[in-house]
């Protein structure tokens, strides 16, 4: 048995996907920080206490740190129970840690996927990416896309897999040895099912290099300047094929085709352009905050604000959801990245999920 105190946003969602579902959630208030936590019981053991690191269920944890500069590690546990507080590493790397993992790290065993993220500096800064074929059964037909794909049991760690999907997707050979970085570990969207975790990984080239399409996996091949995604008119918004209309993802346009879901948020970390680790959840309340702003001033009523349901956040408000306006107002380009990972417009109710996949509902009431 497990107790962890979890700022809210992304833990629970990762625990889950890690195959942990929690017996009981309570909420709590830091004496020393007046923040909200969420006390989650899980029938769990510690797989590992190494300093200030916690693992549980191959997801990596570290102390709280209060107001006050004190950490809070273990303070009560024997085998069968751990009781500490923490707040959770999104994806098991912190690069604030300074820390830059490698393929055989322990700390990406949790991965199932892995890519290869190719950027070249010449002629000018660009990254490839190929747009996927339509296949039945794989959830990111279509999609702009890094090179890369699931680990396979032969493959000795995760870098290996992502350098032989590079070769077989796009004919480009690579060594280990060529390997500028281990980005942290992001999650992956699917149209059905749990969420993957993927680990990419950074080859720096000095120039681009052709590609030798296998058209059963890919049928488009681009280097993208990384001009691009830095041009921040880009950025909006929008619907994308195989979704509800009213839902709205992040993206740019490439070629006719939205560059958006996973392989948008890796490059938009990885550029600096989104809120880092410890910056999430506030952006993610701060936009639903905006939103309900923007509901209010349209002439609904509030009828409850923010309160804690499970692990989202609910308002409730009365009048008419004006859909239209809403999309007006939010999806256009900005002077940023749009702070969220989608925006659910409807007539009865509006759903936004933050960067850390921390969810917002704001309900009309008949």
């Amino acid at each position: 048995m497990v107790e962890l105190h979890l700022i809210p946003g992304m833990a629970i969602r990762r625990l889950q996907n890690a195959g942990l579902r929690p017996k009981q959630i309570n909420f709590l208030i830091d004496g020393d920080s007046d923040q909200r936590l969420l006390n989650v019981t899980y029938d769990a053991t510690v797989h590992d206490l190494r300093g200030d690191r916690l693992i549980v269920a191959d997801v990596i944890l570290i102390p709280h740190v209060t107001a006050n500069g004190e950490r809070h590690g273990q303070h009560a546990g024997t085998e069968q129970s751990t009781r500490v507080r923490t707040e959770i590493v999104p994806g098991g790397i912190g690069q604030d840690t300074g820390e830059m993992a490698h393929a055989h790290n322990e700390n990406m065993a949790n991965a199932e996927a892995a890519v290869a993220i190719l950027h070249a500096h010449l002629p000018e800064e660009a990254v490839l990416l190929i747009r996927r074929a339509d296949r039945e059964g794989d959830p990111w037909s279509g999609h702009w896309s890094f090179p890369g794909g699931r680990h396979d049991v032969e493959d000795s760690n995760l870098l290996v897999t992502a350098l032989r999907e590079l070769e077989e997707e796009c004919g480009i050979q690579l060594e280990q040895e060529d390997l500028e970085a281990a980005l942290r570990p992001t999650l992956a969207g699917r149209r059905s099912g749990k969420f993957v975790l993927v680990a990419p990984f950074l080859f720096k080239l000095q120039q681009a290099m052709p590609t030798v399409l296998d058209t059963r996996e890919a049928v488009e091949a681009v280097w993208m300047p990384l001009s691009r995604m830095r041009d921040l008119a880009e950025h909006r918004l929008r619907n994308v094929p195989g979704v509800p209309e009213e839902m709205h993802f992040p993206a740019i346009e490439l070629q006719g085709t939205p560059l958006w879901g996973f392989t948008y948020r890796v490059l938009c970390e990885w550029l600096g352009l989104t809120p880092g680790p410890g910056e999430m959840v506030k952006a993610g309340l701060d936009t639903a905050q905006r939103v309900l702003d923007f509901l209010l001033s349209e002439g609904l009523t509030l009828e409850h604000s923010w309160t804690e349901r499970g692990a989202a956040r609910v308002a409730t408000v009365r009048g008419r959801i004006p859909q239209s306006e809403v999309l007006a107002q939010f999806a256009p380009p900005r002077r940023g990245v749009p702070p969220v990972n989608f925006l659910e417009v409807q007539a009865g109710h509006i759903h936004l999920s933050g960067p850390a996949f921390d969810e917002y509902f704001i309900y009309l009431l008949d």
